[in-house]
């Protein structure tokens, strides 16, 4: 079995390394391109480049003139060094000011509505309709001071200002 293994191992390896070989540097630079936007970037141009050119070019005796020189060349970034990687080391899941959210927001109940099941219905006095996706048996009244939180995997968490009794909730509009 070991035989036949190693014989089909050997008999595909070339046709293996023609694989890679017919892939299209261009293609290759792009992938290196380690910022998403700009591999995106790449990647469309590429394919844009690829989809104005005929799907079956005629045979000439002429040498191929790569079309790419003339097109808009989408500019690799230089790869960080080492030191750069390591100053990074541990910071990939940290957000930079510009980009933390809001975690929690202070409003007063303008409309308080039960439902069903000990469910509730919430307007905010900023306009906001949200409602519970769990029972509770928290009592709302309008006019009372209450904060929503962001969870884990965009949930959020209702309670009231004076409380520490949570309630899982969505936003409805």
């Amino acid at each position: 079995m070991k035989t036949w293994i190693n014989l089909l191992l050997l008999t595909s390896l070339p046709f293996a390394a023609t694989a890679t070989n017919d892939i299209d540097p261009l293609l290759w630079g792009c992938s290196e391109i380690s910022d998403d936007s700009k591999r995106l970037a790449c990647f469309d141009a590429y394919l844009k480049q690829k989809s104005q050119q005929p799907s079956v070019p005629a045979k000439s005796t002429e040498p191929e003139v790569d079309n790419v020189a003339n097109d808009a060349v989408v500019p690799v970034s230089p790869q960080p060094t080492r030191q750069q990687v390591e100053q990074q080391f541990g910071l990939e899941h940290k957000k930079t000011e510009a980009e933390q959210e809001v975690s929690e927001i202070s409003s007063t109940l303008a409309k308080v509505q039960e439902r069903a099941h000990n469910a509730w219905s919430f307007t905010l006095d900023n306009g906001q309709q949200w409602q519970t996706v769990e029972s509770t048996s928290t009592r709302f009244k309008k006019g009372q001071e209450v904060i929503i939180k962001r969870g884990m995997f965009n949930s959020f968490s209702l309670k009231k200002a004076d409380s520490n009794r949570t309630v899982k909730v969505k936003r409805i509009d």
